[in-house]
């Protein structure tokens, strides 16, 4: 979530930048310049200190302090010239040559002429709905970049030749000469300088007194340069727009963003999840999604749910985060009808590639793919084999005794999974009867309704709404209390206010689809008040400086089952715990802590992102974070009496790896 903070700067220079276009441009390039200049005196001076403290130690005097400084100034300068030459950042795809499409290079070498951008080092073409280009440094920030153009296939295949030409054009008017490589260079120091943020954060080893500069740098200056920077990142993607409408005209700009933004909702909402839905039956991926794109992609836009897609797409506002404007904003700068675009008779891929390289490139991706997606097409088959078996046993479990509300509502995902949303309204109804304060039942319950209702019309095109459908919106109207009064919280462990702000999103979604436009504004009333409330339990619950609330989880054997499966698999796991995290501020909200200890076995992980990898493979049904205490945040002085209280619970040890 970005900062509250850098919010309201970025708005508050947009005002600036909106007033007086070139000065706000001069101003930010002079910061990005004073920025460089104080890094290479970091750079001098890191330097300076390293061969002070070496000459004191070897032709002075040897002293503890002395060393202390040699390994301060090594740390800091071996981080800031890390920085100067950063990892090379490799793109993926396959390389294409001009004698294996000699069209699609000629309207590359056309394009460049016109907009006056640099020449490619390479051309490559992956299996993504984008046109990228990829420009790694060779001299890091000092600049010497080598440009590679990457190709999404899908994006060949779905548009026609002009709208790609569109799309590869805004590309190139990110490198363009004159002012707009002024706003480029911005934008890759910034990212250059985001980098050494990351860099520096992971050095533990720095004493604080000889990085003084560097937290100077990083706490006061950069923040006030990186809202800077957000805007003219903004402003250069409309520049760009505004080139390609000048190179290829504003119809086929707009044409290639509207159906480019309806084919990415059908990849993501229909054709991969009937790509991984195979998984269920097969063991070994045979599908070949990107032949089966060739046909589906361009037909997707006269499928039943695009005008749903574009009406969604054109009412979303891009998260502060984000450098390109909504949908609406870049039609309407090209004074273009928000309307779908017809299908191309005769795609991009056909008249750039020609059969016999666009086959190949086929063939190639989807072997790739297949190769990529081995290891987790494999875990959800085995995965979808333990619900199917889970479904029957907790069924079974439920007849001779009523389960208990996590287990319960186990059973309602694990039915949703294996049976669809509809085979999980009556499990969850009963869930709901059994206990009638469930946040957590209410919320899944409208979920599986409104999805047994979808499409949703709007009310112009469908006045008398489904039953269940007016169900479920009463129903996340009641979690989410949409209803003028909020009620005081009281301790309940059937009320989880997590699912209260889940509630607020979904009654969101459901009243634009409906287009309620009076009643809309009141749930996003709540839904601030949800999210604010949200955001400062998690900031509170995400502290672990003095003492700390914790008590055992004592979750379900049958809930931590995935996870212990996980950690069975890893050898690098020695034990396991899981504790439940509050706080007296947090009204009702819980941290639950997945704690892992490293067994003693060689070869283990990167302790710096490791805890990343397993908190995205664990599935739990619950808010929790992954601490991984050979991570350097946890192996700290400040925090060795938490980790010896986490290492200390027998009660809360789920997991413990077997020896010998």
């Amino acid at each position: 979530m970005i900062d509250q903070a850098l919010k309201r700067q970025i708005a508050q220079h947009e005002i600036r930048c909106h007033k007086a276009p070139g000065r706000f441009l001069r101003h930010t390039a002079w910061m990005a310049e004073f920025g460089q200049i104080f890094l290479v005196a970091m750079l001098l001076l890191a330097a300076a200190g390293l061969l002070w403290s070496l000459y004191g130690l070897v032709f002075v005097r040897f002293q503890v302090w002395r060393i202390l400084l040699l390994v301060g100034f090594a740390a800091l300068l071996w981080t800031l010239v890390a920085n100067l030459w950063p990892p090379t950042e490799t793109a993926q795809g396959l390389p294409l040559t001009p004698e294996e499409a000699p069209r699609l290079f000629e309207m590359i070498r056309v394009l460049r002429k016109r907009i006056q951008a640099p020449e490619f080092d390479q051309v490559l073409v992956d299996d993504s709905l984008g046109v990228s280009i990829v420009q790694t440094p060779s001299l890091g920030i000092l600049g010497r970049y080598r440009n590679t153009l990457v190709l999404g296939l899908p994006v060949l295949m779905g548009l026609s030749t002009p709208q790609v030409a569109a799309q590869v054009a805004h590309e190139f008017g990110h490198l363009a000469t004159g002012r707009r490589e002024r706003k480029a260079w911005i934008y890759r120091t910034r990212r250059s300088w985001w980098r050494l943020a990351q860099s520096r954060a992971q050095s533990r080893f720095a004493p604080a007194f000889t990085d003084i500069g560097a937290r100077i740098f990083f706490r006061y200056y950069f923040p006030r340069f990186n809202a800077r920077a957000m805007v003219v990142a903004r402003q250069q993607e409309v520049d760009a727009d505004l080139l390609a409408h000048r190179v290829m005209g504003t119809v086929p700009s707009a044409r290639g963003l509207v159906a480019l933004e309806v084919m990415r909702r059908f990849l993501d909402e229909e054709f991969w999840p009937g790509i991984w839905a195979q998984a269920r039956t097969e063991a070994l991926p045979s599908a070949k999604p990107l032949r089966a794109q060739y046909v589906l992609l361009r037909e997707s836009l006269r499928g039943p749910a695009a005008p749903r897609w574009l009406r969604e797409a054109l009412a979303r506002v891009p998260s502060p985060s984000e450098s390109h404007a909504s949908l609406k904003a870049r039609l309407d700068l090209a004074e273009a009808p928000h309307e779908l675009p017809e299908p191309p008779e005769h795609c991009a891929a056909d008249e750039l590639l020609g059969t016999t390289t666009l086959d190949t490139l086929i063939t190639e991706l989807d072997l790739h793919w297949r190769e990529r997606v081995h290891e987790d097409w494999l875990h959800r088959h085995r995965e979808h084999v333990q619900t199917v078996l889970l479904v029957d046993e907790l069924a079974v479990a439920d007849a001779e005794h009523p389960l208990a509300l996590p287990e319960h509502l186990l059973w309602a995902r694990a039915t949703w999974q294996v049976k669809g949303a509809a085979a999980a309204v009556p499990v969850l109804r009963e869930a709901l009867a059994r206990h009638k304060v469930s946040t957590e039942a209410g919320c899944l319950l409208a979920q599986a309704l409104a999805e047994t209702c979808q499409p949703v019309q709007p009310v112009s095109r469908q006045p008398d709404a489904p039953a269940d459908l007016i169900e479920a919106i009463e129903l996340l109207i009641d979690v989410a209390q949409v209803d003028g009064e909020t009620r005081p919280y009281v301790y309940s462990p059937d009320v989880d206010p997590r699912w209260r702000l889940e509630a607020g999103r979904q009654l969101e979604k459901l009243l634009e689809q409906r287009q309620l436009y009076e009643a809309l504004k009141h749930a996003r009333h709540r839904l601030r008040e949800l999210e604010r409330t949200g955001a400062k339990a998690l900031d509170l619950l995400h502290e672990f400086g003095g003492d700390q609330v914790l008590a055992p989880s004592r979750l379900s054997p049958r809930l931590l089952r995935p996870a212990v499966a996980l950690l069975q698999s890893q050898p690098s796991v020695g034990r396991a715990w899981m504790f439940r995290k509050t706080h007296s501020q947090c009204s009702g909200w819980v941290l639950h802590l997945l704690v892992i200890e490293r067994s003693k076995v060689l070869g283990q992980p990167d302790p710096h992102t490791w805890w990343r990898w397993l908190r995205q493979r664990i599935d739990l049904p619950l808010q929790f974070m992954v601490v991984d205490l050979a991570n350097p945040f946890w192996t700290a002085l400040a925090r060795s009496d938490l980790a010896a209280q986490f290492r200390s619970s027998d009660e809360a040890c789920f997991y413990r790896a077997r020896e010998g």
